[in-house]
């Protein structure tokens, strides 16, 4: 996926959690994995990010979960903190149009972004056990 930057949009530490953790709950229910570690409090600038060690490129379905992993992020935190709006959402965007044009499915966005909503509202993205101390969120997400 990708990190999320605060370019002075001041997100809270549980919203980037939410973020984050809404890519890997995404891609596991979508691809059957979580694709790689999520970091959040990076520092220099970086809130937080989610990677994705395991997608295979060439697999239809693994792309598609991972347009749909881009798209999470968002909704879960519009969902849980709607005040943070789209914050944070601009490299995850780009990601998936630039898969989207790499697999000629740019007529797919409305439908892909429409599951990717679907899919993070079925069954809550819940997030408990906030805890917080320096340079540290820990939490538990319930897929």
């Amino acid at each position: 996926m990708a990190a999320i930057t605060d370019f002075g949009q001041g997100m809270k530490d549980e919203t980037t959690a939410i973020h984050e953790a809404a890519h890997a709950v995404i891609n596991y229910r979508c691809a059957g994995f979580a694709g790689g570690p999520i970091s959040i409090g990076k520092g220099d600038g970086v809130l937080g990010s989610s990677s994705d060690f395991v997608s295979d490129s060439f697999n239809a379905d693994h792309i598609e979960a991972r347009i749909l992993s881009c798209y999470a992020g968002g909704h879960a935190q519009r969902e849980i903190h709607p005040g943070e709006g789209d914050a944070g959402c601009e490299i995850d965007g780009g990601i998936a149009a630039g898969l989207l044009a790499e697999w000629s499915w740019e007529a797919r966005e409305r439908d892909l972004r429409d599951l990717s909503l679907l899919r993070t509202q079925s069954g809550r993205i819940a997030v408990f056990q906030l805890s917080f101390s320096p340079g540290l969120v820990g939490f538990n997400a319930l897929t």
